[in-house]
């Protein structure tokens, strides 16, 4: 299989997939035959994330958002924020290319993303971390800098183990994304997030819901 992205339609694209888990639409070479498109891609996450940053934000980039390479998961809610790229960091070393951003944001624990990466590309940039406990709780964080946008005006509420959903809610641009384990303890507990907001939720947290 071969990676391939279809001219004019990056921006939503790379929004929805790329920026979030560095996952393009993928079709064989014979299926893009007759397309106008281009290939971007790296030898691995990381670089594929910085292949994908420069496409979309050139070298200006107002702010960073950096998540692990290893489990990305952090970089879905991020990716409905939408004012800069999300690069993938290995852990040992973080590369943006010679870039310098105005203002990086790391999402996860140092145990994601540990603080020396950072250290070794601020350069003076203002830093600033969001993380929780877990997957669930550092999304939260994420959403609730999304939501002091005021017109951020709906709730994504996706699965945090089935991440399709949530990979595709990153195209939104009218609100945030919140990840549920099964059970659906985010719901009960964060509501006071979402209580003025419309909420959508995936149909395998509509079940759970259901199930209640």
């Amino acid at each position: 299989m071969q990676t391939w992205v279809k001219r004019g339609a990056i921006s939503g694209t790379v929004g929805a997939l790329t920026l979030a888990m560095m996952t393009l639409v993928a079709v064989s070479e014979s299926q893009a035959e007759g397309l106008n498109y281009e290939r971007l891609a790296g030898p691995s996450g990381v670089e594929t994330s910085l292949v994908v940053a420069k496409h979309t934000w050139g070298t200006n980039w107002p702010v960073v958002y950096v998540a692990a390479n290893r489990n990305p998961v952090d970089a879905l809610p991020a990716a409905t924020i939408g004012d800069g790229p999300v690069v993938l960091t290995d852990g040992k070393q973080l590369n943006l290319g010679g870039v310098k951003p105005g203002h990086i944001v790391i999402l996860g624990g140092p145990g994601a993303v540990p603080d020396a990466v950072l250290q070794t590309v601020a350069n003076g940039a203002a830093t600033q971390r969001f993380a929780g406990a877990n997957r669930y709780l550092t999304a939260f964080e994420i959403a609730k800098f999304a939501a002091t946008d005021p017109a951020r005006t709906v709730t994504y509420v996706a699965s945090g183990t089935a991440l399709k959903d949530a990979m595709v809610a990153g195209a939104s641009k009218d609100g945030f994304i919140l990840l549920t384990p099964p059970v659906v303890e985010v719901l009960s507990s964060k509501s006071c997030l979402w209580a003025l907001t419309r909420l959508y939720l995936s149909e395998e947290m509509a079940c759970c819901l259901r199930a209640l």
